[in-house]
């Protein structure tokens, strides 16, 4: 987390000042976020006006190419994760997911010992529920999923247990492209310097 954050600054990246520990604790002490939570926003207008999340997408695309730049993959977008500053500009956090390289397992060890999927379900790409080595293209997949949510005020899958929605995303369906092919169309975008306008206010 700390290398994902130290890696540069970027405009749409939370900022990390200075990093310490005693005896028991790590400390992190990062630049504050006066806006809250996008997920609160979302929450509370249930569908964002169409100039916002064009914004929002584009500021999130930035810190993401950011972050594929410098060889990091986050694994955990998310409304929650996205924070929004008093200015209006968004700022990616929480980083204890992300993952060094192109590739990486789609599980971790958990405290209890256990392997479990990396993320959060309703956003984890099909390489993701199906156990598969992961890339860069799982954040592009949470992208989508982050701009459906945005527009609709709800994720595309739903369900109130986790380990249930797993099962039934891990499925296959036909037809269906997974965020590795929709990447291999795309190429990532160049080394990303500076964060859009705020947008219009609604």
């Amino acid at each position: 987390e700390k290398a994902a954050l130290s890696c540069s600054p970027h405009p749409n990246i939370i900022r990390l000042h200075a990093a310490f520990a005693d005896e028991q604790h790590l400390y992190f002490a990062m630049e504050l976020a006066l806006g809250g939570e996008l997920f609160a926003l979302i929450e509370e207008k249930d569908l964002l006006p169409e100039p916002a999340v064009k914004y929002y997408s584009a500021s999130v695309t930035l810190a993401l190419a950011h972050l594929h730049f410098h060889g990091f993959i986050y694994r955990d977008l998310k409304p929650e994760n996205v924070l929004i500053c008093a200015s209006g500009h968004i700022k990616l956090c929480d980083f204890g997911l992300a993952a060094v390289g192109i590739s990486a397992s789609a599980t971790h060890i958990s405290a209890s010992g256990r392997p479990v999927l990396v993320g959060t379900t309703e956003y984890m790409a099909p390489e993701v529920v199906r156990q598969q080595t992961c890339g860069q293209a799982v954040d592009l997949w949470a992208l989508g999923v982050l701009l459906f949510e945005m527009m609709t005020g709800e994720a595309p899958w739903h369900h109130k247990e986790q380990k249930e929605l797993q099962v039934r995303r891990r499925a296959p369906a036909t037809g269906t492209a997974t965020a590795a092919t929709a990447a291999s169309a795309s190429p990532p975008p160049p080394h990303p310097s500076a964060s859009p306008p705020p947008p219009p206010p609604s």
